[in-house]
């Protein structure tokens, strides 16, 4: 990814420059105000076809006399949406979702690293950067292992929550 965000000689800068937009050139990683996007972009694609194939996965689970049965009942396809895949995908989505967010605190550090290293001026420092810079560079090992715990029960309550807030939902359907 370091060569398609490259200022020089990126790929993205020069696909710029080759549709006519070279006004739109930037250092991609190197401007603070747009760095973060840069690793976000990098971040979902990186993790979209994980999503992807778990809420495929889920899909195919449906069985298809529920559509049939609705299509007979006179249901549209929104109405087969709202009321046969969303209510049965809903395992699903809780469970992308607990993966999402736990992914958004702790799988992340990797391209962060490799990236900018929390750079230009700790404009896309995440957590576990931050972490990694107290614990190594400025050897204040107690307070990045405060760091790590309080990151551990920070995803472990909303992970707790959104599978509370899963079982209720089934609890009413």
């Amino acid at each position: 990814m370091v060569w398609i965000y490259n200022p020089v000689f990126g790929l993205l800068n020069s696909g710029l420059d080759l549709i006519g937009l070279a006004g739109l050139k930037r250092s991609w990683l190197g401007d603070a105000d747009i760095a973060l996007y840069s690793i976000i972009v990098v971040d979902v694609w990186k993790w979209l076809g994980f999503h992807a194939v778990i809420y495929l996965a889920g899909l195919q689970t449906i069985p298809s006399e529920l559509y049939e049965s609705a299509k007979m009942d006179g249901a549209g396809p929104l109405q087969r949406f709202r009321h046969v895949t969303v209510p049965m995908m809903m395992p699903i989505i809780f469970i992308n979702t607990i993966l999402g967010l736990s992914g958004a605190f702790v799988r992340n550090f990797d391209i962060v690293y490799v990236l900018t290293k929390g750079g230009p001026n700790h404009a896309t420092e995440v957590v576990l950067t931050y972490m990694m810079s107290k614990a190594f560079q400025d050897g204040a090992m107690s307070y990045a292992a405060a760091i790590g715990y309080v990151l551990f029960m920070i995803v472990g309550l909303a992970s707790v929550g959104l599978l509370a807030l899963m079982r209720r939902q089934r609890l009413d359907v």
